[in-house]
């Protein structure tokens, strides 16, 4: 991947990745068991890990956010009725890594 599309990558990311904290915040309120609140801090330590990693190895960038994506969707599911936001972001996620052709 080239240098400005890795940084395109990085940055279009981290927009998730801050609308996946927000979502959390918002659903933390009401919502999120402690254990679910730790699974998707877990989730976006590892997210950020992915996309700071992104600038070095493509292949293990692709199967980084690919894991990342599965968790999300484990998670979202584990939400029930408030699984929409949380599994759209995961989608995105895996939008945005296709159109980089990490996965």
């Amino acid at each position: 991947m080239e240098f400005s599309h890795q940084k395109e990558f990085c940055a279009q990311g981290k927009v998730l990745l801050f609308y996946l904290r927000g979502e959390m915040q918002k659903l933390g309120r009401n919502c999120l068991s402690l254990e679910q609140q730790e699974e998707l801090e877990t989730i976006c330590a590892a997210l950020e890990d992915c996309l700071g990693c992104a600038e070095e190895d493509t292949a293990q960038t692709g199967r980084r956010i690919q894991a990342v994506y599965d968790e999300l969707m484990t998670a979202a599911a584990a939400l029930g009725g408030h699984k929409g936001p949380v599994q759209y972001i995961a989608e995105q996620l895996r939008q945005l890594a296709a159109s980089y052709k990490l996965i």
